[in-house]
C-alpha cells in the first residue's frame, strides 16, 4: 500500500465495523456491506464512497448504489465540485490500465477519461483544487504536483503529510498536516512553515476561507488560515473522515456518515 498516512487508516479502520463481504456483482447495498471503504468525498450535492469494488453513491446506510459495473480499486478519489478524480487498481474484466493512473469523470462517474499517468502510478491519497492536484504514489511514497489538473506533474520528494488542503486562490497555496500539525506551503510545498497549535489534528478540509480541522471527536473551524479555532461540533465517537462543498458537510464518526446543510451547526 505504500506510504499511509493517518485519513488513509482511519477511513480503512471504518471497514473493520463495515462488514467484510464480497460485492463485485452487486450493484446496491446497505453502508454495512461495503468492504474497504477508502475515500468518502462530497461531490456538489450528492455522496461518493470510493471502494474496493468500485465508486458507490451513498443515499442513506441502507442504500449505496454502485455508479458502473466496469469498476476499479477506488485507491484515491478528489474533487473541485465540477469534476471526479480518481486513480488505483483496474477491475476483474476491467479496461483500464494497471496501475489507472489519473482518471476524470465529469458525470459523477458514469464515464472516465483518461488523464496522465496510465500505467504508471496509483495515488493512495488524492486532492485537487481549481488547477492544483498532489497524489502520493503508494509505490515510491514520493509526493506529486500538478499545476494543471493533473496533466503533467512533478515529483516534490518524499511524502511527509497525512493530508493535504488546497487553497485555490493562487497555485501553489496549501496547508499539509504532518504529527498533528498544520503547515503552510505557498510553493508546492518544496517549503513550509508549521502554524503552531496546542491541537493535535487528524485530517483538514478547505471550501473557501473556512478550514476545518479534527482532533479526537471535535469538528473546529478556523476563517484566517489556521491562526485560530472554534470548536463547530462535537460528536460521540472519534472523527475518521471529513469531506465538504459549498452545500454540504459530511463527517464520518465511529460507524456513521452525519451530514450539516448549515455549515455544521447541525448534523443528522
Amino acid at each position: 500500500m505504500g506510504k499511509s498516512n493517518s485519513v488513509m487508516c482511519k477511513l480503512l479502520s471504518l471497514t473493520v465495523i463495515f462488514s467484510f463481504i464480497n460485492l463485485q456483482s452487486a450493484t446496491a447495498a446497505s453502508l454495512g456491506e461495503l468492504s474497504h471503504i477508502h475515500n468518502i468525498r462530497v461531490h456538489q450535492n450528492k455522496i461518493f464512497l470510493g471502494t474496493h469494488e468500485g465508486l458507490y453513491q451513498y443515499f442513506s446506510p441502507t442504500k449505496v448504489v454502485k455508479i458502473k459495473p466496469d469498476s476499479f480499486d477506488v485507491m484515491g478519489l478528489a474533487t473541485n465540485q465540477s469534476t471526479l478524480f480518481a486513480s488505483g487498481h483496474p477491475g476483474v474484466n476491467s479496461k483500464f490500465a494497471q496501475p489507472v493512473g489519473v482518471l476524470s469523470s465529469a458525470d459523477n462517474g458514469v464515464t472516465w477519461k483518461q488523464v496522465s499517468l496510465k500505467g504508471e502510478v496509483d495515488f493512495h491519497m488524492l486532492e485537487v483544487g481549481k488547477t492544483d492536484m498532489y497524489g502520493v504514489d503508494s509505490g515510491k511514497g514520493d509526493l506529486m504536483y500538478s499545476a494543471n489538473l493533473g496533466k503533467s506533474w512533478s515529483n516534490q520528494g518524499v511524502n511527509t503529510y497525512g493530508d493535504i488542503a488546497i487553497d485555490s486562490s493562487k497555485a501553489g497555496l496549501a496547508f499539509g498536516l504532518k504529527k498533528g500539525q498544520i503547515y503552510k506551503s505557498t510553493d508546492a510545498f518544496k517549503s513550509e512553515k508549521v502554524i503552531k497549535s496546542k491541537l493535535a489534528f487528524s485530517a483538514i478540509e478547505l471550501v473557501g476561507k473556512r478550514l476545518y480541522a479534527v482532533s479526537g471527536n471535535n469538528l473546529y473551524l478556523s476563517t484566517n488560515g489556521a491562526a485560530s479555532w472554534a470548536t463547530l461540533s462535537t460528536f460521540d465517537k472519534s472523527i475518521g473522515a471529513i469531506s465538504t462543498s459549498e452545500s454540504m458537510l459530511l463527517v464520518a464518526a465511529g460507524d456513521k456518515i452525519l451530514i450539516s446543510k448549515d455549515l455544521g451547526k447541525s448534523f443528522k
